[in-house]
């Protein structure tokens, strides 16, 4: 019976760690700025990148079970920067108050927008104009204040309208 057990669980964690998060992509949008309706989080619709002086920078996932909601739904870390920067590190409170936010498109309680206030985002500009960002971030649902983490790294480049 113990033997059973151990082979389940074991099973069940591989699984678990084979079907992470999926990168959709990486991109970047210049002379934008990041909007949504900061008194109702539970609508992810509102978010929007309106014109503005800020590079503001997309990382797109299908979730793909993880940080843990196990769906397939669309989920993307977002944050801005003033124009002009050719490198960057964003470390704490900094992320969100350089719009730092985590958007959970899903059937989930924790669906909305999500502000990341914990981690660390570090970026610098490449010589074809795409950007080389890693980021490892951490923040609490919305709902249920379930902790979320996030790592990725990749190059951004930018996106067309």
């Amino acid at each position: 019976m113990l033997r059973s057990m151990t082979i389940l669980i074991s099973l069940t964690l591989f699984c678990w760690q084979s079907f992470g998060q999926e990168v959709r992509q990486f991109t970047y949008t210049e002379n934008g700025q990041i909007e949504y309706d900061t008194a109702r989080l539970h609508l992810h619709k509102s978010y929007q990148i309106v014109e503005g002086d800020y590079t503001v920078f997309e990382f797109t996932s299908n979730n793909g079970g993880d940080p843990g909601n196990h769906s397939q739904a669309e989920s993307k870390i977002v944050f801005q920067l003033p124009m002009g920067h050719e490198s960057f590190v964003l470390e704490g409170e900094d992320i969100a108050s350089h719009g730092g936010i985590y958007i959970q498109l899903c059937r989930c309680q924790d669906k909305g927008i999500q502000v990341v206030t914990d981690g660390k985002i570090e970026g610098r500009k490449l010589d074809r104009g795409n950007w080389k960002i890693d980021l490892d971030v951490s923040f609490s649902g919305r709902k249920t204040e379930k902790k979320y983490h996030i790592t990725a790294n990749g190059i951004y480049n930018i996106a067309a309208h």
